[in-house]
């Protein structure tokens, strides 16, 4: 799932929503900013955590977990591993990265880590062009509805 702020601002209380979801077997479903306060499908203080320390959270073993255990949905879905980890690009929070193994405890090895992280850099990267490719069309979709 990709947790992207709705307002071009990073402050601490911009709030996420859901942007996409993908599960095994299953086409890529795109959710037009879904509220995450309005979804059961994730572990909301974790993603909280992660957008306000800005920081990759790993639980190798979710369910045994002593700070996230007792999430509604990690009771609820009991899922076994779980990566988190902010999308930044130059300091900036552009959203966050929700991945989860229901199968494996212990599935986010340190090689897997490091390579999702890489990843986030370059979705960063890709968010923010295309965040500045959105805002440089804005000024010519005004003219041209200006001039109807």
């Amino acid at each position: 799932m990709l947790f992207r702020d709705d307002s071009l601002q990073d402050t601490q209380d911009n709030p996420l929503s859901i942007e996409g979801l993908i599960t095994v077997r299953s086409e890529p479903v795109v959710l037009q900013h879904l509220p995450i306060e309005d979804s059961q499908d994730i572990p909301l203080r974790l993603i909280y955590k992660v957008k306000n320390e800005r920081q990759t959270s790993v639980l190798m073993d979710a369910i045994a977990d002593p700070i996230f255990a007792n999430d509604p949905y990690i009771i609820r879905q009991q899922p076994k591993s779980i990566l988190c980890s902010p999308i930044l690009h130059q300091g900036k929070l552009l959203g966050v990265l929700y991945l989860e193994n229901s199968l494996v405890t212990g599935a986010l090895t340190s090689d897997r880590v490091e390579l999702l992280n890489l990843l986030c850099t370059q979705a960063a990267i890709s968010l923010e062009n295309a965040l500045l490719y959105e805002r440089s069309l804005c000024p010519l979709w005004l003219k041209n509805i200006a001039a109807l």
